[in-house]
């Protein structure tokens, strides 16, 4: 009885995942299809199997209103969760926020700190968002620029990928 109970526990940890991403799959074709509500209802399963695209995509629509209540607080929330594990484009978007001070008091360090994370982890449109923010930061607050761009380079080991 025990092995039955073991072989059993066993074999749906070995097709977590592929639940998981069936979820994210139908959602993506109920996505594109435009059936954002239903699309949101698979997202948010995957979301809480831990499967951090589905994290990022509800957050993506509960962002931008589509199939949800505009929400950004719940979208911050989101984006954080796929951040922590790992998700690039969600740390990006989680930096966006911050940066724009949508679901989150505006900080621009946090921004920096988000979009450095995610530049690291490879996501190109987070490194543009950075130097982006960096420039505007030069020009608007020279003093905020200096101070942020030092603290952020101090707390990341990685070497600062965006310097000029």
């Amino acid at each position: 009885m025990l092995l039955l109970i073991l072989i059993l526990v066993v074999s749906f940890f070995l097709n977590f995942p592929a639940v998981a991403g069936s979820f994210v799959d139908e959602g993506l074709k109920l996505f594109n299809r435009g059936n954002y509500e239903q699309a949101s209802k698979l997202f948010r399963k995957a979301c809480s199997i831990g499967e951090a695209e589905g994290c990022l995509v509800l957050g993506f629509l509960y962002s931008n209103g589509l199939g949800t209540e505009q929400d950004y607080k719940t979208a911050v929330k989101l984006f954080m969760k796929a951040c922590d594990m790992g998700n690039a484009e969600s740390c990006s978007s989680l930096g966006k926020l911050y940066e724009k001070g949508l679901g989150v008091k505006q900080d621009y360090k946090t921004a920096i700190v988000l979009y450095k994370k995610a530049c690291t982890m490879g996501d190109t449109m987070a490194c543009n968002n950075l130097k982006k923010l960096q420039e505007s930061l030069k020009v608007s607050h020279p003093d905020l620029f200096s101070k942020y761009r030092t603290t952020t380079k101090d707390s990341f080991k990685e070497k600062t990928l965006i310097e000029k």
